[in-house]
């Protein structure tokens, strides 16, 4: 009645497929609340880091299997919560800062 958001599930979730736009519009923002952490949230209240890393194929795509059983995993813990007192977001960014080294047949591995 007051305009205030009231949550009627523990988690959000969308299909792609169905609202490819607004995701991919919401993962940017949400990227871009990221980085804007860096300076304007005090560092023990966040946790951002990275590695930078030379990979193959073979290996980029198991390594992306195991970022989606990590993100399934984290959802799992977080169904458990019965009251929260905050909200955070966990962005998980996975993206190539290069191109495959000319003459490498992709499907190698």
């Amino acid at each position: 009645p007051d305009g205030s958001y009231v949550q009627t599930n523990k988690g959000l979730s969308g299909d792609p497929a169905l609202v490819a736009g607004a995701m991919h519009a919401m993962q940017k923002q949400l990227t871009l609340l990221a980085a804007d952490a860096l300076d304007g949230v005090a560092r023990e209240d966040r946790n951002i880091s990275g590695l930078t890393f030379g990979v193959d194929e073979k290996t980029l795509w198991h390594l992306s299997e195991e970022l989606d059983l990590f993100r399934q995993k984290v959802k799992d813990i977080l169904s458990k919560v019965e009251n929260y007192d905050r909200v955070y977001r966990l962005n998980l960014h996975l993206f190539p800062l290069s191109k495959a080294k000319e003459g490498k047949d992709e499907n190698q591995g």
